[in-house]
């Protein structure tokens, strides 16, 4: 009777930690830093984008440059994208 507790006892004990270590260390909804990404303007140049401002893309708020008005957008896009910010 005591070697049927070890057969089935310590396979679930281990299988029960087991699954309460992988739910203690899950990520899922644990905010992370943000990406942070860095913001160009439109121009009509040659270099159709020029590097400005960094924008974390972890917001609502729209990503502009240091003087408040130009909206700033993603590089790989060619600079059709917008950037958005998490602080205004």
């Amino acid at each position: 009777m005591k070697s049927n507790v070890f057969k089935i006892g310590l396979p679930l004990a281990v299988v029960a930690f087991g699954l309460a270590s992988a739910a203690s260390t899950s990520s899922i909804g644990k905010s992370s830093k943000p990406f942070v990404q860095m913001g160009y303007t439109h121009i009509n140049d040659p270099q159709p984008c020029q590097q400005v401002w960094e924008c974390d893309e972890a917001g609502d708020f729209n990503c502009k440059a240091p003087d408040g008005i130009t909206q700033l957008y993603s590089l790989n896009s060619n600079c059709i994208t917008p950037l958005k910010r998490s602080v205004e």
